[in-house]
């Protein structure tokens, strides 16, 4: 009876910790989602800032005409 006990417990540790894993694997995912819109949104914002700064020496450019 002892060792049923036991298996069962340890089946119960290794559905635990598979779950546990599991939850990890998501947490990983997600926070992987989050570093790659991040990386894009910081791309977008130098795209703009570029595109301002060229604005900004048109306008400069064309006052100096």
């Amino acid at each position: 009876v002892l060792s049923f006990q036991l298996h069962l417990l340890s089946v119960q540790f290794g559905y635990l910790s598979f779950q546990l894993y599991r939850r990890f694997c998501q947490f990983c995912h997600q926070s992987f989602q989050l570093y790659l819109l991040s990386v894009q949104f910081g791309h977008l914002s130098f795209q703009f800032c570029r595109q301002s700064f060229q604005l900004y020496l048109l306008s400069v450019q064309f006052c100096y005409l």
